[in-house]
């Protein structure tokens, strides 16, 4: 098979779903960011990348040495076949995440106008016909993010989780408090003026605060304050697109309507949701594998010490992560060679 796969410019956190996907299937990595350039050095040295201006710049060299291009943001066939249009390259879209986020939301119908997709599991693909829409090719990939960590791990420890742990209190719980981004003011659980909640749980647990990256960057305004107040409280961990090396370290995770809700499920560890105002019912899917906490509520700590003595829900987080996430990935068999060898000509 010849692959190869493009970052996506000004999102680094797509970088985590793309790294294994080129482990997986021995694919370089063109960067185009330099700051994803900068992240894949200090965290994904294991693959192999070339920095590149455009795709413009060495269009011809993908046209004609590959026979798929990977891609993590939503690029319609008939534009990629407009841009490719002398080559028989095709794409394939992964997507970055299972985020109940816009549940009902336009842009799964993009799914449908994708050369080829990758789907974790079942869950993923019941969403995608519940609007309606059909894949013409797909695979599944399960849980490649944990694999690959797990194919990692030692290094992952060594390089990056053993001079965190150094920083956390033995004797104490650690939580993982991990928001879905801003988007147009709505459907936000982080309240950054409400810095008795946080400062609550820090005085019980070890706590560490992974904003989004793009919440960070575009409301700085109120992400830099928050941040400074709570710094010297909690473990705050920025331009990290790592994942599932933080996940494993903690013992439960605060998040809303994020995917990192998906991924915890991994671990049967136990699950904490800020509520919101949004409605849909798709959306709380996750949500009853956990506990909905309220920010204002003083006794919000024994809420959570109770969940650690008596977690009814684990049998609950393995039912949904077995329908998340395929437990038999086909990605490699559905890529297999063609008989010419894989070799692609222009026209």
């Amino acid at each position: 098979m010849r692959i190869v796969a493009i970052d996506t410019p000004n999102n680094p956190q797509h970088l985590d779903h793309l790294v294994p996907l080129c482990d997986l299937l021995k694919a370089k990595l063109l960067i185009r960011d330099i700051e994803n350039k900068k992240i894949i050095e200090k965290f994904y040295p294991q693959i192999i990348t070339e920095d590149i201006f455009s795709l413009d710049q060495i269009k011809y060299e993908i046209g004609t040495e590959y026979q798929y291009l990977i891609h993590s943001f939503f690029w319609p066939k008939e534009l990629f076949k407009a841009y490719f249009s002398s080559y028989k390259i095709k794409s394939i879209f992964t997507p970055h995440g299972n985020s109940d986020k816009h549940a009902k939301a336009n842009w799964m119908t993009r799914f449908e106008k994708q050369d080829f997709c990758l789907i974790y599991g079942q869950h993923m693909m019941d969403f995608l016909k519940d609007e309606g829409v059909t894949l013409s090719k797909y695979a599944y990939i399960g849980n490649i993010r944990y694999t690959y960590y797990q194919k990692y791990k030692n290094y992952f420890h060594e390089n990056f989780l053993k001079s965190l742990i150094k920083r956390l209190d033995p004797t104490k719980k650690t939580l993982l408090y991990a928001p879905t981004k801003k988007d147009e003011g709505k459907f936000l659980s982080f309240n950054a003026k409400n810095i008795i909640f946080f400062e609550t749980l820090c005085k019980e647990f070890n706590l560490i605060i992974k904003l989004h990256p793009h919440y960070i960057e575009n409301f700085p305004e109120e992400a830099l304050p928050f941040l400074g107040k709570i710094s010297n409280k909690a473990l705050v961990i920025e331009n990290c697109p790592l994942v599932y090396p933080l996940l494993d370290i903690c013992d439960a995770l605060i998040t809303d309507y994020s995917s990192i809700g998906y991924d915890f499920l991994t671990f049967d560890k136990p699950l904490f949701f800020i509520q919101t105002d949004k409605k849909d019912l798709r959306s709380t899917y996750l949500h009853n594998c956990g506990v909905v906490l309220d920010q204002s509520s003083p006794k919000i700590t024994d809420s959570i010490k109770q969940i650690f003595t008596n977690d009814p829900f684990s049998e609950k987080r393995k039912e949904l992560y077995k329908y998340t996430f395929h437990s038999k990935p086909n990605l490699l068999k559905v890529l297999s060679p063609p008989s010419n060898g894989g070799k692609t000509k222009t026209a």
